[in-house]
């Protein structure tokens, strides 16, 4: 009888080394789980962060381009005809460059107008990003049809 109660308590003893050594296992293996998993997550935030700046630095530098390309030139034509009119021109003439001029700025003016409204669209700023897609896709439609 002791010999049985010996071997009960050995295989007990066994059994419960077994458990308290799978418990630390599987706890070694969670741990090990979890900081793959953060350090996944924190992959992906670099990732995502890489995105947002470099998809800022291409912006900015549509807007540089747009401005340096369209609204500069413009300005400076319209700087030329003031400029023309500083010297003794005739009247019709001062007048036709002041008006030249004044489409100039106000083809510039349209032009920074549609750079900021492309940047942050009123639509979007108003009612939402659901509204500014679908004003934006019936937008396109009719360009393409025209």
């Amino acid at each position: 009888m002791n010999i049985v109660l010996i071997i009960g308590t050995i295989g007990m003893l066994i059994l419960a080394i077994a458990i308290v050594g799978f418990v630390i296992f599987h706890q070694r293996k969670v741990f090990r789980f979890n900081t793959q998993l953060k350090q996944l997550e924190e992959e992906k935030q670099q990732i995502l962060l890489n995105a947002s700046i470099r998809f800022q630095e291409e912006e900015r530098n549509r807007i540089a381009a747009d401005l340096h390309d369209d609204a500069g030139p413009l300005l400076a034509t319209a700087r030329l005809y003031l400029n023309e009119n500083l010297v003794n021109q005739e009247k019709a003439q001062q007048l036709q460059s002041i008006y030249s001029a004044k489409q100039i700025i106000d083809d510039a003016i349209l032009l920074i107008r549609n750079i900021s409204h492309s940047l942050m669209p009123p639509t979007l700023k108003n009612f939402g990003l659901e509204s500014a897609i679908t004003d934006l896709f019936q937008k396109n439609k009719r360009q393409r049809q025209h």
